[in-house]
């Protein structure tokens, strides 16, 4: 795919490179779409559900295939009502 990703050598956040100049928004936004629907496509996902990014992708996953893939969290349990406090299965109520 014809995407630069050097633009992503840098110890700054992308979000302070683009409010500056130093990166083109057009070409993040298209290695950013590449990169969910490449994600989206895996067979199995193993992703951060702490981000909004890592569960996108695993949503549209899961929309794409019409079932649930196989998927693993690096970080927090997938759950729909993101950041609120309230009880998932059989767990006590936490933030997830």
């Amino acid at each position: 795919l014809p995407v630069d990703r050097g633009i992503f050598d840098s110890s700054f956040f992308i979000e302070y490179r683009l409010m500056g100049g130093y990166a083109d928004a057009a070409t993040v936004t298209k290695s950013t779409l590449i990169d969910l629907f490449l994600l989206a496509e895996a067979d199995v996902l193993v992703a951060g559900f702490g981000s909004h990014f890592g569960r996108l992708s695993f949503e549209l996953s899961v929309y794409l295939k019409g079932f649930i893939p196989p998927y693993s969290s690096v970080d927090y349990p997938y759950c729909f009502h993101y950041n609120e406090k309230k009880p998932i299965g059989e767990w006590p109520s936490q933030y997830c």
